[in-house]
């Protein structure tokens, strides 16, 4: 199937100077065919190619103009990370594919790509160093929310420089457009997209795709480990730097948690420590979200909580926030004054 795969993505991208094949990364612990099943993919769909396992979806918007794609289930998964296709710009299909996930109802969740990821993303080949890739373009947003200001794009160049300057400008990549290097004279580009997807333009598509399955995949199923035994645990998410130096910064966190579609957030405290009940209407699970230290993020799920489930309050605080460490802890005996400090 690859091989078929790579020849018609090299045949339709030929003519087409804006051609995207997007590869929308998804973490579900079902298996082939609970996934393509419950995601409503239909071996009798129109076919892409050698593909025969497709899903419509479409969206009415509000003007009452339809806009709708195909997506295309590939059986390339690496365990718990799936990938499914579209072809467009990312851009434009992005409300459609949170209109397919909500199918899974919690199920099965986009996998952010954090900059560490990005990084892992951006060699072809061990032949080519780091800095012999070139980043076209870079999307940024303020890293933390508190320091103001909007996207904006950051200068290009090698990939070397290009990342020391997003660290020292404290930013947080919305996209990556990349060139990179796999044989002499012969590149691949295309974008990494933080939210989950990897948008494919040019260059030799298997070489695209070895990297994606043999290499990104892996390195997503080892980040995500931690929430395989999460059942009476707390999930921590801890940032590099202090982020929450005063009750007002815990209003990002909220900004964060209502990003999520199909859910509800109940801020319980909120000075001197933060304390908040998110309901996740697709699954119905909670999750007790805390914060008792300037860098440290606690969630922790009531009952059996698939890693799905998890997945998805991570992608609303990577898409706010700098890439934190994530691990399973024991909830620990607080005192008031753990929770309170000086104010007791």
């Amino acid at each position: 199937m690859t091989k078929e795969l790579t020849k018609w993505i090299a045949a339709h991208r030929k003519g087409n100077p804006y051609f995207s094949a997007n590869f929308w990364i998804i973490w579900s612990d079902l298996d082939e065919d609970a996934f393509t099943s419950t995601g409503r993919f239909s071996q009798n769909s129109a076919t892409l190619g050698p593909l025969e396992k497709g899903a419509h979806v479409s969206i009415h918007k509000r003007s009452g103009r339809e806009i709708s794609t195909w997506f295309w289930f590939l059986p390339i998964s690496t365990g718990s990370v799936k990938f499914v296709l579209s072809v467009g710009k990312a851009r434009e299909t992005t409300r459609l594919t949170y209109r397919l996930l909500s199918r899974f109802q919690g199920k099965a969740q986009l996998y952010p790509i954090g900059h560490e990821l990005i990084r892992a993303a951006v060699r072809l080949s061990n032949n080519f160093r780091f800095e012999d890739t070139e980043i076209l373009r870079g999307v940024s947003y303020p890293n933390p929310p508190n320091e103001g200001g909007a996207e904006i794009d950051i200068s290009p160049g090698n990939a070397k420089d290009f990342f020391d300057r997003v660290n020292e400008g404290h930013r947080l990549l919305k996209l990556a457009r990349i060139r990179a290097p796999y044989a002499e004279n012969s590149f691949c580009e295309y974008t990494v997209h933080r939210i989950g997807c990897l948008s494919f333009h040019e260059g030799a598509p298997e070489v695209f795709l070895a990297m994606l399955t043999e290499h990104l995949a892996p390195r997503i199923v080892e980040a995500a480990k931690p929430y395989q035994k999460t059942t009476g645990q707390f999930v921590t998410y801890k940032f590099p730097t202090p982020i929450f130096s005063s009750p007002d910064s815990y209003g990002y966190v909220v900004d964060a948690l209502k990003r999520l579609p199909h859910s509800a957030v109940a801020v319980l405290h909120a000075n001197p420590y933060f304390h908040a009940l998110l309901t996740n209407y697709e699954d119905g699970r909670q999750f007790d979200v805390y914060i008792t230290d300037p860098s440290t993020i606690f969630v922790e799920g009531h009952g059996d909580i698939q890693p799905a489930s998890f997945v998805r309050v991570q992608n609303s605080i990577a898409l706010v926030f700098q890439d934190a460490s994530i691990a399973v802890e024991r909830p620990r005996k607080a005192s008031l004054k753990d929770f309170l400090g000086e104010h007791v």
